[in-house]
């Protein structure tokens, strides 16, 4: 914007210097056409003085030769010659004036056209002067407003730098600061873990024990919590302290009363199962169905009364033939073999329970293991044939597994726990308690974080 301004000005001051010369060359023309004219009249009046001067000689010489040689008629002649002369006199004097007012009024006219023309190149000059000037004044006005908005600028940006730079610092003091304090904790909790081991050592057997009481109470594994008592019946040991006698006694305790607990052997139990699963497709099936018999009746006693001989005697009397003839009642007949399709659904059924036998096994589900047993034993009674040696096999195998325990009562408290706890909480407010004697002894340091959050 600058540059076009100067520009603008440059051409201003280019047209200003063209107008005065063109008003110096008219003004030049003007003058020297004016000198030229003037001399023009100068000589043209001369030129017509000397003529009415020599007509004047010539009359005056011939009017005195006429007086002399015609003295009568001497008036006449002179007042003749005097006409002649007024006539042409005034005859040069109008000739001259009329071209020298012509002259006058075109110098005049001229003039006034170089006068107004030179105006209005004043005029013209004078207002784009006034503009240059205008558009420098608020080029300037714009310069002045931009350099102070860029120097409010660079003040702003002076002091966020300045700032930023402070609240650094103030971040660098508090960094090195908290730096030192972590390094004089850290080497206090050395001194602490040098001085007092044995409070390390007695926080790990909590942690032992409470892990052994979790695992008795979610997951019933005996066997692990066992491991982890003595684990941490050996960090007991390790800390050499009489007054810990009573913590390990607790855990001898726990340990005695978890190794009477009953063991379910449930992997054994597993296996057995998956191998009875496998057999059911290849038991024998019954070539008859034999229904369950109906239970017979409790066998009555002979009572002592003498007047019930009746009775007494016919209850002697069916023990003596009972013992030769054996009389089995059933509520439904007997039917002949089952055919293939309905062979398939009871060794189908026979594997889905013992397959249910093993996910409650796996659970310590004891009740549905028992309850999925009976029912496979019923059914192979039932269905397959029981004088072969493999239904026997089974039959027995499946006796054995109703005896056995698959889910054991654990203790989900632990004797050693609690006094544990109540010794590694005391061992801990101890060491608290010193930590803060010795603090107490120091100054405490400046808190400068909320120096540098509100800087």
């Amino acid at each position: 914007m600058a540059d076009e301004q100067n520009k603008d000005k440059k051409n201003a001051d280019q047209k200003t210097a063209d107008a005065v010369a063109e008003l110096a060359k008219l003004e030049a023309e003007l003058k020297a056409k004016s000198e030229q004219r003037a001399s023009e009249s100068r000589s043209s009046s001369e030129h017509s003085s000397s003529q009415s001067t020599s007509q004047s000689t010539s009359q005056s010489t011939s009017q005195s030769t006429s007086k002399v040689s015609r003295p009568s008629g001497s008036k006449q002649t002179s007042s003749m010659s005097n006409t002649r002369e007024t006539k042409g006199q005034t005859h040069t004097v109008k000739a001259t004036g009329s071209r020298f007012s012509w002259l006058a009024l075109f110098a005049f006219l001229f003039s006034l056209v170089a006068i107004a023309g030179a105006a209005y190149l004043y005029w013209l000059m004078q207002t784009l002067q006034s503009d240059n000037q205008a558009a420098q004044e608020q080029a300037k006005i714009i310069a002045q407003q931009s350099l102070l908005e860029t120097r409010n600028t660079v003040e702003t940006v002076q002091d966020n730098l300045t700032a930023l730079q402070r609240n650094q610092q103030n971040s660098n003091d508090f960094v090195l600061d908290t730096q030192r304090h972590l390094q004089s904790l850290n080497a206090r909790i050395k001194e602490l873990g040098q001085s007092q081991p044995n409070t390390w050592l007695a926080a790990e057997s909590l942690y032992l024990v409470n892990l052994a009481e979790r695992r008795l109470a979610v997951e019933q594994d005996v066997n692990s919590a066992i491991q982890l008592l003595v684990d941490a019946n050996l960090r007991l040991d390790a800390m050499n302290d009489p007054s810990v006698f009573y913590l390990r006694e607790a855990i001898s305790v726990d340990l005695a009363m978890l190794a009477n607990l009953p063991s379910a052997d449930t992997e054994s139990v597993y296996l057995s199962l998956s191998g009875l699963i496998s057999q059911a497709d290849t038991l024998p099936l019954a070539h008859i169905y034999v229904p369950e018999p109906v239970q017979p009746a409790e066998k009555q006693e002979v009572s002592d009364n003498a007047s019930d001989w009746k009775e007494n005697l016919k209850i002697s009397f069916q023990r003596f033939f009972g013992n030769f003839v054996k009389v089995t009642r059933r509520e439904t007949a007997v039917e002949p073999e089952l055919p293939p399709k309905q062979r398939w659904f009871v060794r189908t059924n026979v594997q889905q329970q013992l397959t249910m036998a093993q996910h409650a096994a796996l659970k310590g589900q004891q009740a549905i293991y028992n309850d999925a047993l009976s029912k496979v034993e019923k059914w192979i009674k039932q269905y397959f044939d029981v004088t072969d040696v493999a239904v026997v096999s089974t039959l027995n195998t499946l006796s054995e597994l109703q005896r056995k325990p698959i889910s054991v009562s654990t203790p989900t408290e632990l004797t050693a726990q609690p006094l544990l706890n109540k010794y590694v909480v005391g061992q801990i407010q101890l060491q608290q308690q010193q930590l803060k004697t010795q603090q107490q002894d120091t100054p405490p340091k400046k808190d400068q974080l909320n120096e540098v959050t509100n800087g």
